[in-house]
């Protein structure tokens, strides 16, 4: 097989690009870059062999991330080949010569073993992908326009074209799908080039191919008020529904929060894991925390911000039911402060639908002492007939801001 060679002038690559004003059906943007293209994966050409490599019409490759694809060519006798220094000394063993391509890279050549061109290439994806792109360089220096069609199955998503500088350096040529992971297969062609349009090359394949994804059944907790040193627990499912591990780094959590999980070390495709965050309050008051995920996605970091109350002050019990009640009944209702300092009772009475129709006494004078209880007595003296419901609310400084309620019911009767 004869060395494939091609000669360009010295340049500095200067590419200027092209952007199909399109709306497309699908929310397509076109890359300019490999920054812009948010890579997670790739395709390495170099796994099909060394310099000169020839191809079937078709070949089998897997991305960095381990997803198969296949890439294929009008016809076969497309090679494989490395791309050559600027400047000595030049390596023997390559077949791309010019500026463009990375020194060193290997690069898909549809060449068809000298005989004209085998393209487009199509690289087709076992798993759709969020994006696409490679630089594009034609076989011989002149001028040329790169297009990029990505496809859906097959229906066509968008077409992209990138032209290159007037002496045919290489350009970059992507597209994301920012609607979501539906590119199945990409096709790479040549038009108004120097030459043979359907002879060119491209480097390794930049994918976002949709890898490792978080989706949070929930970002934020909110914990009822919790006596402090007692617990309350709540859940979050983890979901990975992309195609690739998701590896869970670190799970920490901050505040008077803490945290287990099923994670393990990853989340398989399409699998899930709880972090159950178990609240223990050790002060009274508003307590904020955050849960902080790291992993391997594309995000990296995600939170889950944690709020919950902590109360000194237990109420025994949280409902009195008067049932049927002619003239009055009495119940008691018992406040225990189970904290280490004094709690103050700023407040007590009664709301709801029907406040009027109750009335309380109680012996805390005011405050309760760390460890001591007091008691409220509560009376229905009902007014008219009927169901006759309300609440009865405890404003002290023992209960984070918020006050104790306690639902009454009681049925006014006439006998």
């Amino acid at each position: 097989m004869s060395k494939f060679t091609r000669v360009t002038s010295l340049i500095t690559l200067m590419v200027s690009s092209l952007l199909t004003a399109t709306t497309w059906a699908d929310n397509l943007v076109q890359v300019f870059d490999t920054a812009g293209q948010k890579e997670d994966s790739a395709i390495d050409w170099s796994q099909l062999g060394p310099d000169q490599t020839l191809l079937g019409a078709t070949a089998t490759v897997t991305t960095t991330q381990g997803l198969s694809a296949t890439v294929s060519f009008a016809g076969p006798n497309s090679v494989v080949s490395i791309v050559c220094k600027n400047a000595p000394p030049l390596a023997k063993d390559c077949s791309w010569t010019g500026l463009g391509f990375p020194a060193g890279n290997r690069v898909l050549w549809a060449s068809d073993a000298a005989n004209g061109g085998n393209g487009p290439i199509k690289v087709s994806f076992a798993n759709p992908v969020l994006g696409v792109g490679a630089l594009v360089q034609a076989d011989l220096p002149g001028q040329f326009t790169a297009t990029l069609e990505v496809f859906n199955g097959s229906t066509s998503l968008g077409v992209f074209n990138s032209q290159s500088n007037s002496a045919g350096g290489a350009t970059y040529l992507g597209v994301r799908d920012l609607s979501s992971a539906n590119i199945t297969s990409a096709v790479f062609t040549l038009s108004d080039c120097a030459t043979t349009c359907t002879d060119f090359a491209i480097d390794n394949v930049h994918l976002d191919a949709n890898g490792a994804l978080v989706v949070l059944s929930s970002t934020a907790l909110t914990f009822p008020p919790q006596l402090i040193n007692t617990s309350a627990t709540q859940q979050v499912t983890v979901s990975n529904p992309g195609n690739a591990l998701l590896s869970i780094k670190n799970i920490t959590v901050s505040g008077d929060y803490s945290q287990t999980n099923t994670c393990g070390n990853g989340i398989a495709p399409g699998g899930n894991c709880v972090i159950t965050v178990t609240f223990t309050p050790k002060h009274i008051g508003d307590l904020k925390g955050l849960v902080d995920i790291l992993d391997n996605s594309q995000d990296a970091e995600h939170k889950i911000t944690l709020a919950g109350t902590g109360t000194a002050d237990q109420i025994s019990p949280t409902s009195l039911d008067f049932g049927t009640v002619v003239t009055s009944a009495s119940q008691p209702v018992f406040l225990t402060n189970i904290g280490t300092t004094t709690i103050h009772i700023l407040n007590i009475s009664f709301g709801g639908d029907n406040p009027t129709q109750y009335s309380q006494v109680n012996d805390c004078n005011g405050k309760i002492d760390a460890g001591k209880s007091c008691t409220i007595t509560v009376t229905f003296t009902p007014q008219f007939l009927g169901p006759l419901p309300a609440t009865l609310l405890i404003s002290d400084d023992g209960s984070g801001g918020a006050p104790q309620t306690v639902t009454l019911t009681g049925v006014g009767s006439n006998g």
